[in-house]
């Protein structure tokens, strides 16, 4: 047995070429710490530079067309700089210290292998991560629906998605393997405003019309508003249907404004909105 683990340490030692690693201390231990710090100081310049390059393009390309998904791209690409830069300077400072960079990472064929079953899951979410920028599904800013999580992307990683929740503000983490679709929000918010049956079409156009002008003078956050027509004839109501766009960050909070400019309308017109009534007749 003890011949065994002798011979496991010997192979050890030949991969990783332990001799020349211990003969190297001893002659050119100060030249190697040297050009380890040299080496991973040039590492910290290329991440520190990429990532300012990086920032100044985001911010070159704040106003062009399809400003989320380029910055999505381009924080994915800063994210494999650093991996990238990590990894070779890993390399380069095993080969400044005598270990065999070839011969170690011949030796780990079989772990990689190993550990390619282990990590299967992380692959999945990396490739679906590419799928996601690459089929634009959705970027960073978007008001997205995945299964029962609604919010806005805060984030999206090569192996997660992070959404903040609209309702709670709390951070989703979702795996992007996870993520088999995803509803985007549009601007677009239909608005159903409920008349009394008793009240002219023209009187309640009118009142509308009015409202609508005073959504755009004061709705900052309102692009244009527009009348549809009568949808639908309910039990106790005539549905009148107005369009509106707005981001989708915003539009829930400028149709609660409308909402409410609606209510005041329609109280300075003394019309009551119409609701359920049940009439009991008792013998």
């Amino acid at each position: 047995m003890e011949n065994f683990f002798y011979d496991i340490i010997d192979k050890l030692r030949k991969i990783i070429n332990l001799d020349s690693f211990f003969k190297s201390i001893d002659e050119n231990f100060i030249g190697n710490i040297i050009f380890t710090v040299v080496i991973i100081g040039i590492a910290l310049g290329l991440v520190l530079g990429s990532k300012k390059i990086i920032s100044s393009i985001i911010k070159k390309t704040k106003n062009s067309t399809n400003y989320n998904k380029k910055k999505t791209v381009l924080k994915i690409l800063d994210n494999l700089i650093k991996v990238a830069v990590l990894i070779l300077t890993i390399l380069t400072v095993l080969q400044i210290w005598g270990f065999n960079v070839t011969s170690f990472i011949a030796g780990l064929g079989i772990a990689s292998v190993i550990v390619g079953l282990a990590l299967q899951d992380a692959f999945k979410d990396i490739i679906m991560g590419f799928n996601i920028i690459v089929d634009d599904y959705y970027s960073v800013g978007d008001i997205i629906t995945v299964g029962n999580i609604h919010g806005t992307v805060e984030a999206i990683g090569l192996k997660a998605t992070k959404i903040k929740d609209f309702d709670n503000d709390n951070i989703h983490v979702i795996g992007n393997r996870n993520i088999v679709s995803a509803v985007t929000e549009s601007e677009l918010i239909i608005l159903e405003v409920p008349m009394p049956y008793e009240e002219p079409v023209e009187h309640i156009e009118g009142i509308l019309a009015q409202i609508m002008e005073k959504a755009k003078e004061q709705e900052e956050e309102l692009k244009d508003i527009e009348y549809v027509g009568i949808s639908s004839y309910g039990d106790s109501a005539v549905y009148y249907r107005l369009k509106i766009w707005a981001k989708p960050s915003v539009k829930y909070q400028v149709r609660r404004n409308l909402y409410r400019m609606i209510k005041i309308e329609m109280d300075k017109n003394k019309i009551s909105i119409p609701y359920m009534q049940i009439d009991i007749h008792k013998k």
